[in-house]
């Protein structure tokens, strides 16, 4: 008799055992069911692109100042010289100080190697000999008012710069424009979304994915002036003329969308 019961006990046990873990199969599957059911979505993508113009209203121009000699101290202060005569000139036409600012700075020795010696084979190098040292300053100017650009390049080609890069003309707040141009091709593509999700007959439910970018340019004729070698002989005596024209903002959007 205690024996029937301990069997009777052990089945039950057993057949608990097996209801317990199918129903642990059973709720696992319904969640995994759910899980897959709330992310069961068709998407659809549009795209779409906006633009606009302005005018730039600042100029960036860079120059470089190098000088060589014996001794590297006198080939610092030489470039110092020039780079203070030029913030001068530069100040006189209108410059603010906050606009002119060194790029770049660097000073090193300069070597020569004498003759070549080679015996048959194989040629070796001459004796590499210390000649003097360079030293190099570049400066980057921002002109607030475009009536100064060819002030300032004319003004650049009559001091002892070497080179002179620019300008380059563009829009100071640029990024308000972005965000502007943005805005209206993110408009352009919901509607488009809209019709597009009408005529399949779905419903849009959210966002699955965003892109965006960035085109444009610079609009504007050939300057009578370009990047000049050694600008003290060949830059322009007198102002140079600089269309400035029209820079173009342009920006397209890619939006997927889920729809059900």
């Amino acid at each position: 008799m205690e024996k029937t019961l301990q069997e009777s006990i052990k089945n039950a046990l057993g057949v608990l055992t097996i209801v317990l873990l199918l129903l642990s199969v059973f709720i696992i599957v319904q969640i995994v069911s759910g899980f897959k059911k709330e992310g069961d979505f068709d998407t659809i993508t549009v795209d779409a692109s906006a633009e606009t113009f302005m005018a730039p209203d600042i100029a960036e121009i860079s120059f470089s100042v190098v000088k060589e000699d014996k001794e590297l101290a006198v080939a610092q202060e030489n470039v110092d010289s020039i780079v203070k005569n030029t913030i001068e000139s530069l100040k006189a036409i209108g410059i603010e100080e906050k606009d002119i600012k060194t790029t770049y700075y660097n000073a090193n020795p300069r070597y020569e190697y004498g003759r070549v010696i080679c015996l048959q084979y194989r040629c070796d190098d001459g004796e590499r000999a210390l000649v003097g040292y360079e030293a190099n300053q570049s400066i980057s100017v921002t002109i607030r008012d475009l009536d100064n650009t060819g002030k300032v390049i004319s003004a650049l080609g009559s001091v002892e710069v070497s080179n002179i890069y620019g300008p380059n003309f563009r829009v100071e707040n640029e990024d308000d424009l972005k965000a502007e141009v943005r805005e209206e091709a993110i408009a352009k593509a919901k509607e488009k979304a809209k019709v597009l999700a009408k005529n399949l007959g779905v419903r849009i439910v959210g966002i699955e994915n965003f892109s965006e970018g960035y085109g444009g340019g610079i609009y504007y004729a050939k300057a009578e002036m370009g990047m000049a070698e050694d600008s003290a002989m060949s830059a322009p005596a007198g102002n140079a003329t600089l269309p400035t024209g029209e820079n173009k903002i342009e920006t397209t959007v890619t939006i997927t969308y889920r729809v059900k």
